[in-house]
C-alpha cells in the first residue's frame, strides 16, 4: 500500500537522513543523529544492534517460513539482516510502523531486494490481520504506560483474549508480545527484544502467565546490564523466543554478559553439539515449565545468589512491616518549598509538612532532627505544601493555589485525578526509608527526625509491637549477608542501576523477629547503634567485619 505523505518537517528530516546514509552512516546511526531525541523517545524508538538482529532473524527463519511480520519495523534492521542471510523461502513480508519517516527509510533500504513487502502505517495493537505468520521478529516501542495512554477498551480486549487481567501499569512492549503470540501460525516462531523489566516487575506477572499457558514459550536470552544493548536507554534487554510447533516441558534461560555471544545462543537452545562451551560470560538454565511461577523473578541469574533454607529462621520482611512508595506530588516544583519560599508566600505551618525531596539529602544511615534542621536552613526544599491540612483561606494559601493554577499544575497527570487537585497523599512518617535506586546496593536510612519523604525513598513501617527491632534491622540491612540475599529481589537496569519496588522490599528475607533471643537482640541492637552513628552508608572495615560475623554465624537466625 502507498505510504502517507510526509509533513514538510518530515520531508526535511528524510532528506537529511538520506544525505547521512550516502555519507556512509547506517540507517540506525543516521536516524539517531538526524531525528530529534525527543521525537524518538516519544515513539519509543531504540534500535537493535546488527549482531542481535541477525541472531533473532536466524531463530525465526530456522524452519523455512513463508510469511514474515515485523510489526515495529523502524529503519528496517531485521529486514536488512533477512536480505543478507540469503533466505529463499520467505514469499511475503508485512512491515508495520506508526512512524511514516521510519517506514520511508526502511522501504528505501529494501527497494533493491527481491522480497515482496507490504508497508503499513498502522498501529499494530489495533490493526486487523487476515492471516497468521510463520515468523515474527520485532523490537517493540519502549513506551511506559503513562506515556502510551492506551484506552481502557484496548486492555479489556487483551483481558478477554488471554483470560487474565492485564495490569494497567503494563508497558506497551508487553502488549506487543501478547499480540505477536496470538498471530503466530501453528508452525510459527517469534523473536522479540524488549527491556528485561517485565520478567522481574509485578506488572509482568500476567504476561508470564499467558506465555506459560500458551506452551509456545521456548525461553529467554537475558543480557547483562554491561552489554548496553539499547543505546541511550537506561534499561537491560531480553529476547523472548516463541515456538508454536516444538512445544517442550522446559523453558531455557540464557544469561549473557558478552554481547558477541548472542550469535551462538540459538545453538544452546537447540542443544547443538557445535555450540561453544559455557564459560563465565554465559549462564544457562533449563527450568521445568511446571516449576516456573509467574510471581517469581525470572530475570536474575540466581546461580550466583546465596539462597538459604527456611530452616535458618528467615522470613519475608512483609511479615513484620509494610512498605509503600514515597509521596508522589505530580509537580515537585510547586508542592515542595524551602523555608524562605514559604515565608515569601506567607504560608503558615498548618499548610506545610516537613519532608525530604531527594535521596542525597539523607546520606548517612540515620536522619536525625539535627540533620533536618541543617537541611532546612540551607535553603533547600524541605517542606511539603499540604493545603488540606489547614484552612484554604488562611495565610497565603489562596494566593499560592492561584499561582499553581497559573502554572497549569492542576492539569498535570496526577493532580487532575485528585479532588481537590492540590490534595497531598496522606502518609505518616516512616520508621525506615530505603532508596529506590542504587549502584552497589540499596541504602536504608532510619527516619529519626520523623519527617515525610517523597518518591526518592520507599517507606517501611514496622508493626508497632516490633519497633524495638529498628536498630537491629539497620545493622542487618548493612550486612554482606543481607546484600547477597537481596540480590535475588532487586531489578537491574542499564549501567548497573539497581531498583526495588515496594513489593520487592516486603519479599526480602530477614531474621524471624518473633524468635530472636534477648541476647541476640541486645547484641544486634548494639551493632545497629554503631551503624547509625556513622556519617556514611559505607561502613568502615572493622565495623563491617563485626556486622558480617554476627549475622553470618547463624546465631541471629
Amino acid at each position: 500500500m502507498a505510504l502517507q505523505d510526509l509533513t514538510q518537517n518530515g520531508g526535511a528530516m528524510l532528506a537529511k537522513l538520506r544525505r547521512a546514509m550516502r555519507d556512509g552512516a547506517t540507517p540506525e546511526a543516521a536516524f539517531a543523529a538526524c531525528v530529534p531525541r525527543a521525537r524518538r523517545k516519544r515513539r519509543g524508538q531504540f534500535f537493535t544492534p546488527p549482531a542481535v538482529a541477525a541472531a533473532m532473524v536466524r531463530w525465526v527463519c530456522a524452519r523455512s517460513p513463508r510469511t514474515l511480520l515485523d510489526p515495529a519495523v523502524g529503519p528496517g534492521i531485521f529486514l536488512a539482516r533477512l536480505a543478507e542471510s540469503g533466505n529463499r523461502t520467505v514469499e511475503r513480508i508485512v512491515a508495520m510502523d506508526t512512524d511514516p519517516l521510519a517506514l520511508r527509510v526502511a522501504q528505501g533500504r529494501l527497494d533493491s531486494c527481491r522480497f515482496r513487502c507490504e508497508w503499513r502505517q498502522k498501529d499494530f495493537l489495533t490493526a486487523p490481520f487476515g492471516a497468521r505468520f510463520d515468523a515474527i521478529v520485532c523490537n517493540p516501542p519502549y513506551v511506559r504506560h503513562h506515556d502510551a495512554k492506551l484506552p481502557e477498551q484496548v486492555f479489556r480486549r487483551f483481558d478477554q483474549e488471554h483470560g487474565v487481567r492485564i495490569s494497567r501499569l503494563t508497558n506497551l512492549y508487553c502488549l506487543f508480545l501478547l499480540r505477536i503470540l496470538s498471530l503466530l501460525s501453528e508452525r510459527g516462531r517469534a523473536a522479540v527484544i524488549t527491556p528485561t523489566e517485565f520478567l522481574n516487575a509485578d506488572f509482568g506477572r500476567a504476561i508470564k502467565t499467558v506465555l506459560l499457558r500458551s506452551g509456545a514459550l521456548r525461553g529467554f536470552i537475558i543480557f547483562d546490564y554491561r552489554s548496553e544493548v539499547f543505546d541511550t536507554a537506561l534499561t537491560t534487554a531480553t529476547i523472548t523466543l516463541l515456538d508454536k510447533q516444538a512445544r517442550r516441558d522446559d523453558v531455557t534461560l540464557v544469561h549473557l554478559s558478552d554481547l558477541d555471544a548472542v550469535g551462538d545462543a540459538h545453538r544452546w537452545f537447540a542443544g547443538d553439539r557445535r555450540a561453544p562451551p559455557l564459560n563465565g560470560d554465559v549462564v544457562l538454565r533449563r527450568c521445568p515449565r511446571a516449576e516456573l511461577r509467574p510471581a517469581c523473578k525470572w530475570g536474575t541469574p540466581r546461580l550466583h545468589v546465596l539462597t538459604l533454607p527456611q530452616s535458618r529462621g528467615l522470613r519475608p520482611l512483609g511479615d513484620f512491616a509494610r512498605c509503600t512508595r514515597g509521596i508522589a506530588t505530580g509537580a515537585n516544583f510547586f508542592f515542595t518549598l524551602s523555608r524562605q519560599e514559604a515565608r515569601q508566600w506567607g504560608l503558615r505551618a498548618a499548610a506545610l509538612r516537613p519532608c525530604i525531596t531527594k535521596a542525597a539529602h539523607a546520606p548517612s544511615p540515620d536522619f536525625s532532627a539535627e540533620d533536618y534542621e541543617a537541611l532546612a536552613v540551607s535553603k533547600r526544599k524541605s517542606l511539603l505544601f499540604d493545603a488540606c491540612s489547614g484552612a484554604v483561606q488562611r495565610g497565603g494559601v489562596s494566593a499560592y493555589l492561584r499561582h499553581g493554577v497559573s502554572l497549569g499544575v492542576h492539569t498535570r497527570y496526577l493532580t487532575r485525578h485528585r479532588t481537590p487537585w492540590y490534595r497531598a497523599e496522606r502518609r505518616a512518617p516512616a520508621d525506615i526509608w530505603v532508596s529506590v535506586f542504587g549502584r552497589r546496593r540499596l541504602r536504608f536510612v532510619r527516619n529519626s527526625a520523623g519527617v515525610l519523604s517523597l518518591t526518592a525513598y520507599h517507606a517501611i513501617y514496622l508493626t508497632p509491637r516490633l519497633s524495638q527491632f529498628t536498630s537491629y534491622l539497620m545493622a542487618y540491612f548493612y550486612s554482606t549477608y543481607f546484600s547477597l540475599l537481596g540480590a535475588a529481589e532487586h531489578r537491574v537496569y542499564g549501567d548497573g542501576l539497581l531498583k526495588f519496588e515496594p513489593r520487592d522490599v516486603e519479599r526480602l528475607l530477614v531474621p524471624d523477629l518473633e524468635s530472636v533471643s534477648g541476647e541476640d537482640l541486645e547484641q544486634g541492637t548494639a551493632l545497629g547503634r554503631l551503624v547509625l552513628a556513622g556519617r556514611s552508608c559505607d561502613l568502615d572495615a572493622e565495623l563491617q567485619q563485626r556486622v558480617d560475623a554476627f549475622f553470618d554465624r547463624g546465631a541471629a537466625v
